[in-house]
Order: structure tokens, then C-alpha cells, then sequence
């Protein structure tokens, strides 16, 4: 099979079934017209996830990733828009022109609420953003996580959304710079320091064998010893840092190309620094809230959105005559455990695709674990209480035990990943550290 077929291949299973969701939404007097509609136009959108994992030769882990990864979340992100919501009361962020009457050097720019377009190249550009948007940014179903200018808390304030710095009950839990000078300071800074993490990095895990998929996940452990215990421990740690790096390096990169070279002009609001807030949160909420902190506010939010959507679908937060029966706590930890499930769904999907002997169950019980996790640890900490232990200690013995479920469970998605091949990727041009070394151009061992 030639590089062109590949090409071809991987293009046709990634958006075969954002195609069939973008034609369901650019027709909605068809395909919304009932719920038997909807439903039969997701049991294609199914088909079409399942024929994705069918048998390929393609040897390239990023995209092999991706599709299988992609394939169960856009199945995902449909339920959310053919059966759990109507994409036709969404709106999104759109920026105004400039008022004429003024000169240049005066003109403001504004914003205002988009509602569904009429047939056209508008709607079609609304939608693609919709599809595609997964953090959901800019749009009217989901509350910001993050700081946004004043004009554009009046328009979340008309929808009922209170983000104001004077909302005591707002608290962000991602950074973000609205001003530009602030955020090309920002995105610069995220742009040289990942680099030379990820350069570090990937140096560090070519000189280890835990990182060449050679072994089982979990083989540098046994036999028990000192050593392959310190040994495990770094390795979690340097593919945490890995997998940290390498994404707030990328989205640095999108950032900056997107506010800095492209600009409001060409992507309209998409061109403006508070559409680019901060992947992950700040780490001080694994120490207020222990493994929901650190899978909550911590954690990237890539994905985060779609999955509490479908959760809420099949299971939802207000108490009706159907779930009547449920606690509200019992609810809340049934919908956690769906979008664990969701994720480890995902994550497995993306490594069972992969040409290379992988360990997707592995994948998938690491992240579907984490619900028990939180269960667990809800019911220590309620024990503690009752016991009376103080604060302090309770919150120190909590970290202890998230970090400990967390490292132990999530190190096998780590040495999954090492399987597929993925920390052998070059992800950066050339190596700063390999350089300073004395090897030759590019810098990389062996090079």
C-alpha cells in the first residue's frame, strides 16, 4: 500500500462520521424532524465507528491514535447532538465589525451571540465549529471555566451564565491572559519551556527500556525490589511529564499561530487570546479535593465536556419520576463512573488500533478505576471525619492516598502507550540537550 492510499485511508476513517453528523445538522427539517430520524442516523454514525477498527497497514502511531481514538468520541459527541440535545438552540461567540462612523484609531470590537444560521455557507462554518470545537469555547451550552472580558460577560450574563469578577461563586479553574501583550508573554514562555521538556524528556526515555515496548506494563516491578520500585516511580513520573509537556506545548503552539500569525481578521473570534485558555488547572486542587481535584479542575479538559454531556443524558441531575428512587450522591457517582467508562472506551479504542502489540484492556481499567477511586477515597475521608482526625492530617492522608491510586492505576496507560511505540515519536525537530551533548545534527541518540 503506497503513502498516498495510507493517506487516503486514514483521511476516510476520521471523517467519515463528522461528515455524516455535519450533513445531519446542515439538514435539520430531515434528519430532527423525529426521534426515529435521529435515532437510526446515530445507528449509521455506530456502523461507521465499528468498520473504523476494521484490519489497516497503517504504521503511523499519531494517526492510528487518532482514529481510533476519534472513532468512539465523535459516536460519542453524536448521542450528545442527535438524542440528549437540540444544536439548534446552541449559540456561539461571533465578533462585530468595527463601527463605521468612527475613525480607525476609535473603532471597538464587539461580540454577540450567533443563534443557528440560515442554510449557507454561515451555517456551515457554525456548525464545523461546533463539531470540532470539543472544549467548547465560545458557545452558550457550556459555562466558562476561565477569566473572559467584560463585554463578554454581559452576553453570558443574558443567557444566565454569571462569570463577573464580582460573582463571589465564580471561581476559575483555568488561567487565561486577555490582554495580548500578556498572552504572547504567556504563550512564549509555555512555547521554550515545554520544548525543552519534551527534548529532555524524550532523551531521559531513550535511555530507559521501559519506554521502547519491549515489556509488559507493569514487568519493571517484579520482582519486588528497591530498585524496581524507584525505578517505577520514575517512570510514572517522566511519562507523566511526557504526556504533560508534549500537550501544552502543542496547544502553545496553536495559540500563538492562531492569535499571533492569523489573527480576529482572518479567524474572527477565534483569533482572540481568551479562546485560548489554559489546558490544565492549577495543581493545589489535588491538595483541596484529592483525585476529583486532580481528575477535575487539574486535568486537561480536551474531552472533559462531551463525556459529562452524555452522562447527564442517561443519567440526569435533577431527580424526575424515573430516577426518583437514586440519592442525589448516588446519581453523581453513576455519572462519574459513565465518563470514566466513556474515557476508558476511548483511550482503549485508540490502543487497540495500533499495529504494534498493545494492552488496550490494561488502557481501559485504568481509567474506568478512577470513579471507584473517588469512592473510596469519599468514603475514607468520611470516616476520618467521624473518627475526628484534624484537618491537616486528613488532607495530607488523602493526597497520600490519591497519589498512590492514581500512580498505581495509571501507569499501565503510560506503559500502553510505551507498547504502541508513542514515547519513541521525535516530537520536536531537534534536541537542544542532544546538541549540548556533542551529536550531530539533529541531536537525537543515535542521529
Amino acid at each position: 500500500m503506497d503513502a498516498v492510499t495510507i493517506f487516503l485511508t486514514a483521511c476516510q476513517r476520521m471523517l467519515t462520521i463528522p461528515a455524516t453528523l455535519f450533513i445531519a445538522l446542515m439538514l435539520p427539517r430531515i434528519f430532527y424532524c423525529h426521534w426515529i430520524v435521529r435515532a437510526l442516523t446515530l445507528l449509521v454514525i455506530y456502523c461507521e465507528t465499528a468498520y473504523g477498527y476494521r484490519p489497516h497497514k497503517i504504521t503511523n502511531i499519531i494517526i492510528s491514535y487518532l482514529m481510533g481514538f476519534g472513532g468512539p468520541l465523535m459516536f460519542i459527541r453524536s448521542a450528545n447532538l442527535l438524542l440528549f440535545t437540540n444544536p439548534r438552540n446552541f449559540q456561539r461567540l461571533r465578533k462585530l465589525k468595527a463601527i463605521a462612523n468612527l475613525d480607525m484609531s476609535k473603532r471597538r470590537i464587539g461580540h454577540e451571540w450567533e443563534p443557528f444560521p440560515e442554510f449557507g455557507l454561515r451555517r456551515a462554518y457554525w456548525i464545523l465549529d461546533l463539531l470540532f470545537n470539543l472544549r467548547g469555547i465560545g458557545w452558550s451550552y457550556r459555562k466558562p471555566l476561565y477569566p473572559v472580558p467584560r463585554d463578554i460577560q454581559t452576553l453570558y450574563q443574558d443567557i444566565g451564565m454569571d462569570i463577573s469578577n464580582e460573582n463571589p461563586y465564580f471561581r476559575p479553574t483555568r488561567s487565561n491572559d486577555l490582554k495580548r501583550s500578556a498572552f504572547f508573554k504567556q504563550q512564549f514562555f509555555l512555547l521554550i519551556t515545554r520544548f525543552l521538556m519534551v527534548d529532555l524528556c524524550i532523551n531521559l526515555m531513550d535511555r530507559s527500556q521501559a519506554f521502547q515496548g519491549f515489556q509488559p506494563p507493569l514487568s519493571m516491578v517484579y520482582p519486588v525490589s528497591t530498585r524496581s520500585l524507584l525505578m517505577f516511580l520514575w517512570n510514572g513520573v517522566l511519562g507523566t511529564a511526557g504526556v504533560y509537556s508534549v500537550m501544552d506545548l502543542y496547544g502553545s503552539c496553536i495559540a500563538l499561530v492562531s492569535v499571533g500569525l492569523l489573527g480576529p481578521n482572518v479567524l474572527g473570534t477565534w483569533g482572540e487570546p481568551f479562546m485560548y485558555p489554559r489546558l490544565w488547572g492549577p495543581l493545589w486542587a489535588i491538595w483541596d479535593d484529592g483525585l476529583m481535584g486532580m481528575w477535575s479542575p487539574v486535568w486537561h479538559d480536551l474531552f472533559k465536556h462531551i463525556f459529562q454531556t452524555f452522562s447527564r443524558g442517561l443519567v440526569p441531575e435533577k431527580p424526575d419520576p424515573d430516577f426518583s428512587r437514586w440519592s442525589y450522591h448516588g446519581r453523581s457517582l453513576i455519572r462519574m463512573q459513565i465518563v470514566f467508562l466513556l474515557s476508558g472506551i476511548c483511550h482503549g479504542g485508540a490502543s487497540h488500533i495500533q499495529l504494534t502489540h498493545t494492552y488496550p484492556i490494561l488502557t481501559f481499567i485504568g481509567f474506568t478505576s478512577q470513579a471507584i477511586g473517588i469512592a473510596l477515597q469519599i468514603l475514607i475521608d468520611s470516616f476520618m471525619e467521624t473518627f475526628e482526625v484534624g484537618h491537616v492530617k486528613r488532607k495530607a492522608w488523602i493526597l497520600l492516598y490519591s497519589l498512590v491510586w492514581a500512580f498505581f492505576t495509571m501507569y499501565v496507560f503510560l506503559g500502553d502507550l510505551a507498547a504502541s511505540g508513542a514515547f519513541k515519536l521525535k516530537l520536536v525537530p531537534f534536541s537542544v540537550v542532544g546538541l549540548l551533548w556533542g551529536r550531530p545534527w539533529p541531536g537525537w541518540q543515535g542521529s
